[in-house]
């Protein structure tokens, strides 16, 4: 029903223990130096690296990202959102009310702590469920996108998976409570500050 990749760096190669403990036995794409560096791939670079991954026999395809701390019966959650819901949908695993991009709507909508929000947008790339069908296209507009989402760089995985699902209308199901959440006591590695400000709104 589903596979699974893991997007990770160098500087957090002692989570992936915990990530395959939870995950099983998936494939790690790790990305190595700092932004800029020869070598180093961007946070962008190393998701489609990810994403190509997917099984073909697979109707679905998750990246999670090494900063992410699970919720209570993870798996077992993802399976029922995504029978409950089907290929018509993005799934995004995590949601805050930060940043100047979400709409009143959402914000209003996340402050309800059990909720399934449907957003035009994908506002976080830690953990994404996509329909298989779409992903050789969404790398191939993801390869061409310049938006950046206003932060100056052109880096954004998230924020390039999003303009494609714009694209072709599909839009984004946010369970709440999140069934992931940023691990607290590590900072951004694309410069948006330490994980203790990057919290779910409502977590399993």
């Amino acid at each position: 029903m589903i596979s699974i990749a893991i997007m990770a760096h160098e500087s957090r190669a002692d989570r992936i223990d915990y990530l395959l403990d939870t995950l099983g036995d998936v494939p790690v794409f790790m990305d190595y130096g700092k932004l800029g560096e020869p070598g180093n791939l961007g946070p962008w670079g190393n998701a489609k690296r990810a994403w190509a991954a997917y099984d073909r026999e697979a109707a679905f395809h998750m990246v999670v990202q090494d900063d992410v701390v699970f919720g209570k019966q993870f798996m077992g959650r993802v399976k029922s959102l995504i029978r409950k819901h089907g290929e018509a949908y993005a799934y995004c695993l995590f949601a805050n009310g930060h940043g100047k991009v979400k709409t009143v709507e959402f914000k209003k909508e996340l402050t309800k702590p059990q909720n399934t929000i449907i957003a035009d947008e994908l506002y976080s790339g830690l953990a994404v469920i996509l329909p298989t069908q779409i992903i050789d296209d969404m790398i191939v507009f993801g390869d061409s996108c310049s938006y950046d989402r206003g932060r100056g760089t052109w880096y954004d995985d998230d924020a390039r998976i999003s303009e494609f699902l714009k694209s072709i209308n599909m839009k984004v199901i946010y369970p709440i409570p999140s069934l992931v959440q940023h691990n607290r006591k590590l900072n951004s590695l694309i410069g948006l500050g330490h994980n203790r400000g990057r919290q779910a709104k409502h977590f399993i």
